[in-house]
C-alpha cells in the first residue's frame, strides 16, 4: 500500500512540476492575451516523456532486482531479457525524442532540450526516491 501511495504522489508531483514549468512556455502578453512560445502540445509531450521514463526505470529495475533475487542461478534468461528490454526501450525513447526535437526550429530546440533534460532529472530523482523509501 505504501508503494501505491508513493507512485500516486509521484504522478501528482510530475503534474505539479509540469504546470509549474508552464511559465517556460509563455512569451508574454498582448492586450491581456498570452502569447505562447511553444504550444500546449509540447508541454504535454514533456510531461509524457517524464512519466514514461519514470515507468521504464521503475519497472525495469524492479524486474532486474527480482530476477536476481528469485533465481538460484544468477545470469538467467529473465535477467538477460529484462536487460535487453530496458536497453531497447531507452534507445527507442531517445530516438523518438531526437526525431521530435529535430522537427523544431533552432530557437525551440534549445528550449525543448532543456525541458527534456529537466524532465529526465526529475524522473530519475523520483525513481531514486521511491526505491530508497
Amino acid at each position: 500500500m505504501k508503494k501505491v501511495s508513493i507512485i500516486v504522489s509521484s504522478i501528482l508531483l510530475f503534474f505539479v512540476i509540469g504546470f509549474g514549468g508552464y511559465k517556460w512556455f509563455t512569451a508574454g502578453e498582448i492586450d491581456g492575451n498570452t502569447i505562447f512560445a511553444a504550444s500546449i502540445h509540447r508541454f504535454f509531450v514533456v510531461i509524457a516523456y517524464m512519466f514514461v521514463l519514470f515507468l521504464l526505470l521503475y519497472f525495469s529495475m524492479s524486474s532486474l532486482i527480482s530476477s536476481v533475487t528469485e533465481s538460484d542461478v544468477f545470469p538467467n534468461i529473465r535477467f538477460y531479457l529484462t536487460l535487453f528490454f530496458m536497453i531497447f526501450c531507452c534507445w527507442a525513447l531517445g530516438m523518438a525524442v531526437r526525431k521530435y526535437v529535430n522537427r523544431l526550429t533552432n530557437q525551440e530546440k534549445v528550449q525543448m532540450r532543456g525541458l527534456f533534460l529537466v524532465a529526465a532529472f526529475v524522473s530519475f530523482f523520483v525513481y531514486l526516491l521511491i526505491f530508497t523509501i
